[in-house]
C-alpha cells in the first residue's frame, strides 16, 4: 500500500474565528468546517482491515525542525489460532486545524469481541474528535488545544463510548432477556427471581494522539504501549519506558483490588466476577463488559499521560497482549532496534524512500509477531491474536 501524507487545511485555518490578541474563545466555526467522518475514515487505515501500512508527514504536529519530524508506520495484524478479535486504526487528520493525529489498537474479548473492537475502532476516534472540537480555543485567529483539554476530551470520549455500548447491551440483551423471563413466569405462574445476565463482550483500547510537540497516550485494558529512547551514555544501547500499565487482575495493585471488592466484585485467581453475572473477566478496565461496568467493578475511565516529543525518542511500539505474553517491554524494543539496524547496515539506509522505510518497518513488525507465535509453539501454548503498531519518531537508523 502506498503512503499518504497529511496536509494542513488552508480552508479550515482561514475559517477560524478572528479575535484580538488577548481574546480567547471557543471556536464556534469548527463544527461546520469539519470534514465528514466517513471521509476522515477513508483517509485513514484500519477498522475492518486485517493488514495495513502507511506513513504520514507529521512535521506540523511536532516541530518545524526537520530533525524532529515524525512519521507513523502501521504494521499488520496477524491472526493466531483463535477468532481474530484485534483491530487497529490510524487517522492522520483527526483534526486539520489544529492538526491532531490518532492511532490506536483494540483487542476484543467475549463471543462478540471482534464486533465490539471493530465498533470502538470506528466510533471512539469520532467521539474524541467531537470532544476536541468542543474544547478548541481561538487566540489571535489561531485554533489551539491545551494539553489539559486534550486529556479531558479523551476521558469524555471514553465515557461516551461506554454509554453507547451500554445502550446497545440494554436493547440487544437486557430487554429480550426480561421479556423471555416474563413470558416464562406467566406461562408457569412462578417467580424466577433475579436472572443472571451474560457478561457480554468488550475490548481493550490503547490510543496515541500527537499534537503540538506532545504525545498523548490513553488506555483501558492490557494492550501495552512502550517508548524507546536513545541511551545518552551508550549509542549502541536504548532506554525503554512503559507508556501504559497493564490493567488486569494479575498486574493490579492492592488499591485496585480493594476498589473492586468495595464495589461488590470478587477476585478469583486472575479473574473478576460480579453478582448475578454469568462470566468473569481478567481486565480491571475495558470498554463494553456492561454488567461489570454497571456495578462499577470494571471501569471505562482511561489512564491518560502526556509527554513532549524530543530528539532522544526513537519510536513507540503498541501491541495487544498476544505479544506481551511472550515478550517483555525491553525484549520487544531491542528486537525492533536490532532488526532495523541490521537492515540499515546491510542496505544504504540514507537513500531509503518513505516507501522503503514503510516496507522495512512492516517487515520488522511481522518478524516480531512471527517470533511471538514461534515462542508459543515451542512452549506448547496456543497463540493469541497479535496486533502491532510502530510509530517512528525520526529516521534514527540514519544516525
Amino acid at each position: 500500500m502506498g503512503g499518504k501524507t497529511s496536509k494542513q487545511s488552508a480552508e479550515t485555518a482561514s475559517a477560524a474565528t478572528t479575535t484580538t490578541e488577548d481574546e480567547e474563545e471557543v471556536d464556534s466555526s469548527s463544527k461546520s468546517d469539519l470534514r465528514p467522518w466517513d471521509e476522515v475514515l477513508d483517509r485513514g487505515l484500519g477498522v475492518t482491515m486485517k493488514q495495513g501500512s502507511s506513513y504520514f508527514d507529521l512535521s506540523d504536529a511536532v516541530s518545524s525542525d526537520s530533525n524532529s519530524s515524525m512519521r507513523c508506520y502501521f504494521s499488520c495484524i496477524v491472526q493466531g489460532f483463535r477468532k481474530d478479535q484485534d483491530r487497529f486504526v490510524c487517522i492522520p487528520e483527526l483534526l486539520e486545524e489544529p492538526q491532531v493525529v490518532l492511532c490506536g489498537i483494540f483487542d476484543g474479548h467475549g463471543a462478540d469481541g471482534d464486533l465490539v473492537a471493530e465498533s470502538v475502532a470506528a466510533k471512539l476516534p469520532e467521539e474524541v474528535r467531537q470532544e476536541l472540537v468542543n474544547r478548541i480555543k481561538v487566540t489571535s485567529g489561531k485554533s489551539e488545544l491545551s494539553s489539559r483539554s486534550i486529556q479531558e476530551a479523551i476521558e469524555a470520549a471514553f465515557g461516551s463510548m461506554q454509554a453507547t455500548l451500554d445502550t446497545r447491551f440494554e436493547e440487544e440483551v437486557v430487554v429480550p432477556t426480561m421479556k423471555l423471563k416474563k413470558e416464562i413466569e406467566e406461562k408457569q405462574q412462578t417467580d424466577l427471581g433475579r436472572v443472571p445476565l451474560p457478561l457480554g463482550s468488550g475490548t481493550t483500547a490503547t490510543i496515541i494522539l500527537v499534537h503540538d510537540r506532545l504525545l498523548h497516550v490513553a488506555h483501558v485494558g492490557d494492550s501495552r504501549a512502550i517508548l524507546c529512547r536513545r541511551n545518552p551514555s551508550d549509542a549502541a544501547d536504548v532506554v525503554v519506558e512503559d507508556l501504559t500499565k497493564d490493567q488486569n487482575v494479575l498486574a493490579s495493585g492492592d488499591d485496585e483490588r480493594e476498589r473492586i471488592e468495595n464495589a461488590g466484585g470478587t477476585i478469583f485467581n486472575r479473574h473478576v466476577a460480579g453478582d448475578y453475572i454469568d462470566g468473569m473477566l481478567q481486565l480491571t478496565r475495558s470498554l463494553g463488559d456492561v454488567p461489570l461496568h454497571r456495578q462499577n467493578i470494571v471501569l471505562h475511565t482511561p489512564a491518560v499521560s502526556s509527554m513532549p516529543v524530543d530528539s532522544s525518542m526513537m519510536f513507540t511500539l503498541a501491541a495487544s497482549d498476544g505479544l506481551w505474553d511472550t515478550f517483555s517491554s525491553e525484549e520487544a524494543a531491542n528486537f525492533v532496534c536490532k532488526a532495523i539496524r541490521t537492515k540499515a547496515d546491510a542496505d544504504s539506509a540514507e537513500s531509503w524512500s518513505d516507501d522503503d522505510v514503510q516496507e522495512m518497518l512492516t517487515h520488522v513488525a511481522e518478524s516480531l509477531e512471527n517470533e511471538a507465535h514461534s515462542r508459543n509453539a515451542k512452549a506448547g501454548r496456543q497463540s493469541d491474536d497479535i496486533s502491532v503498531l510502530i510509530i517512528s519518531l525520526s529516521r534514527w537508523w540514519d544516525a
